[in-house]
């Protein structure tokens, strides 16, 4: 069989879902309810891609169709969440930066002060260049990022009381 792949988006993601084998085959133009429950309790677990397997009574005989492949969120950038985000960097408060304090409680005190110092000195606030830093480091980029969302909602909840109390 030649792989079918299916490309859809769902909470926020692009998945991209490849079958392998479809037994007895049959032509889908869209994934099984059970295929994408699965895909989904994986997200769930923060896996951004992985294999599944399975499969589908289709009649009242007890007849099985046997799903197998693999699937994938697609990376995509959103443009609301990275304007979220430079509205923060370029507007938020004493409170809402990435301070000392954050970085040490994010990566203990010795590798916190040495994120801050690129943060501060190197990169001056850039995320983009402080993201390239990390490179394949995923696990300290996530915590990085983790921390920018964190105070990018802080921001925005001070920004949205002030906003309700002008209006009563």
């Amino acid at each position: 069989m030649e792989a079918i792949t299916i490309n859809l988006s769902a909470y926020g993601h692009a998945f991209e879902i490849t079958f392998t084998e479809i037994t007895p085959f049959q032509s889908i133009a869209e994934a099984p309810d059970n295929v994408l429950s699965h895909i989904f309790d994986q997200l769930a677990e923060m896996n951004m891609q992985g294999e599944f397997e399975a499969q589908e009574y289709i009649n009242s005989n007890d007849d099985v169709v046997k799903y197998q492949g693999k699937w994938r969120v697609v990376p995509t950038l959103d443009f609301a969440l990275l304007l979220r985000v430079a509205i923060w960097v370029n507007n938020y408060g004493p409170d809402e930066g990435l301070s000392r304090e954050l970085f040490a409680e994010t990566y203990g005190s010795v590798m916190g002060d040495h994120y801050l110092t690129k943060w501060d000195s190197v990169y001056r606030h850039n995320i983009i260049s402080m993201a390239a830093y990390f490179g394949n480091d995923s696990k300290d980029g996530q915590r990085f990022v983790d921390m920018v969302m964190r105070q990018t909602t802080k921001y925005e909840q001070r920004i949205k009381a002030k906003h309700n109390e002008r209006r009563t």
